[in-house]
């Protein structure tokens, strides 16, 4: 399609050029970023007070917590704090995307940033739960 700009080529003249990201770049960016950090938060939230049922959808899905109802649970469980994190940082950053859109290094440090922190400290997060659920299979 003539005349139409991809996301990639959008970036790379606002950075070149120094001038502010355009409104749609911002919503998409920063505001996919804000949802899915409160997204985290929420589902944080279901697994440190147990209401996340096992299934194959979404939380932690990993062979041992889906290996018994108890697993699934300690999962959570030790998870969520990491969840919470994650979900802030996934925030912030798209909140700073929002509040940066004049300076495109800043705002895609914020918004990289928040997404590798995000992923950082689910991954953690989840490392820690296997762990728990090994241990407690163990005994």
């Amino acid at each position: 399609m003539h005349g139409e700009s991809g996301a990639g080529e959008i970036l790379a003249v606002a950075l070149a050029t120094n001038e502010p990201m355009p409104l749609g770049v911002l919503v998409l960016c920063g505001g996919t970023l804000v949802l899915g950090g409160l997204l985290l938060l929420f589902l944080g939230w279901q697994g440190a007070h147990g209401t996340v049922h096992r299934n194959h959808l979404y939380g932690f899905r990993t062979k041992w917590s889906l290996s018994s109802d108890a697993a699934w649970a300690t999962m959570h469980r030790v998870a969520a704090p990491w969840s919470y994190a994650g979900g802030a940082a996934m925030a912030l950053g798209g909140a700073l995307a929002f509040a940066l859109p004049g300076k495109p290094m800043a705002f895609l440090a914020a918004v990289t940033g928040g997404t590798a922190l995000s992923v950082c400290l689910l991954m953690i997060g989840t490392l820690r739960g296997n762990t728990a659920v090994k241990r407690e299979a163990s005994r």
